[in-house]
């Protein structure tokens, strides 16, 4: 899986030039329930949140279909969860307990210009007039495939293996909203919102309010909200003026 998305860098900077590139960065919040609720039981603690917000950046390539204002930005991502919990699980001292959770994804993201399917904008830069949401608005339906790396690390517990760690691969749907705001020919600003739902993952967890301490499988439905921008720069159009 990491040769595949590494191929998947390679061949949207290398083949394609860096003509016209975004960047991609934003928050991004997760909903496991299953594995909070056996954290929760684990832990005794009917409250408790493991995950804080993870920080998402992407590398994609932009290009669009000629007669439609259909436009495609396939793009490699990473983001990484973390989560801290705080036990007593020895007299007289604190022991910590490390939850992280680690995102390689590839999506092939797909927008949709509903205001101005049939547009001869040059977009998404707006050399031409025009109004800003007629031109701007997408709808963003994105297909992709993520390879997961879990690790549950254990502080203050002699019978166990940590970090016990769980990789698998996920297929994953993410739709959302966009506008682009173009700044000039060459730079463009997208805001976006989106929502990612995902196929069943599993974690391997300790289950730490056991005796025997024994891992087991959790599968959960991961669902994760995206809010965040995209810059997009199209180095083409430096190369119409001479810059290289």
């Amino acid at each position: 899986m990491k040769k595949f998305l590494f191929l998947a860098l390679f061949s949207l900077t290398y083949f394609t030039g860096f003509s016209q590139i975004g960047l991609t960065a934003g928050a991004q919040f997760q909903q496991a329930p299953a594995w909070e609720d056996f954290l929760q039981k684990t832990y005794g603690k009917s409250d408790l949140s493991i995950f804080s917000p993870a920080i998402y950046g992407g590398l994609d390539y932009w290009f669009r279909l000629k007669q439609k204002r259909i436009e495609f930005t396939p793009e490699v991502g990473f983001a990484r969860y973390k989560g801290i919990v705080e036990t007593s699980r020895q007299p007289d001292a604190i022991q910590t307990d490390t939850y992280t959770s680690s995102h390689f994804n590839f999506y092939f993201n797909t927008n949709i210009y509903p205001l101005d399917f049939g547009g001869d904008c040059n977009c998404p830069t707006f050399n031409k007039d025009g109004d800003l949401i007629k031109k701007g608005f997408f709808i963003r339906i994105s297909p992709g495939v993520n390879y997961n790396i879990r690790s549950q690390e254990i502080e203050g517990l002699a019978n166990v293996t940590s970090p016990l760690d769980s990789k698998d691969v996920v297929f994953s749907l993410r739709a959302g909203l966009g506008l682009d705001i173009g700044v000039s020919s060459f730079f463009t600003i997208t805001p976006l919102i989106m929502g990612v739902y995902n196929t069943p993952s599993s974690w391997s967890l300790y289950d730490v309010s056991d005796v025997e301490v024994t891992p087991l499988a959790v599968e959960d439905q991961v669902f994760h909200l995206f809010a965040g921008i995209r810059l997009g720069f199209r180095f083409d159009e430096l190369n119409k003026y001479g810059y290289r």
